[in-house]
């Protein structure tokens, strides 16, 4: 990723890029814990290099369009609140439940 002095203020930017929840795994369950903070100051940027397999591990077809990158140079305070266990259990979803793994990104396997 190649960044550029360029802000990135729109709403959508922002909203794109907010985290309005964490995710862990404890006990078997899946865990959401709300997290608060300022948008983040964003800079346009260029994708360099990707290796994208999310779309084809859904069944979908690959984007036609190059990915919208940004990148910021620092992210302020945030606050999490307390966590909740969700209604799913993770043997639900086809995986084997290991205490103590996380997955803080949707993008991480659990």
């Amino acid at each position: 990723m190649r960044s550029s002095q360029a802000e990135a203020a729109r709403p959508l930017d922002h909203w794109l890029t907010n985290r309005f929840h964490a995710y862990s795994a404890r006990m078997g369950l899946l865990w959401r814990t709300p997290v608060r903070h300022e948008p983040w100051p964003l800079v346009h940027a260029t994708t360099v290099a990707l290796t994208q397999t999310l779309t084809r591990a859904a069944g979908l077809p690959d984007p036609e369009t190059e990915p919208t990158t940004h990148t910021s140079p620092c992210v302020g305070p945030v606050r999490l609140g307390p966590a909740r266990p969700g209604p799913t259990r993770l043997s639900h979803l086809g995986r084997p439940a290991s205490p103590g793994r996380q997955a803080l990104d949707p993008g991480v396997r659990l």
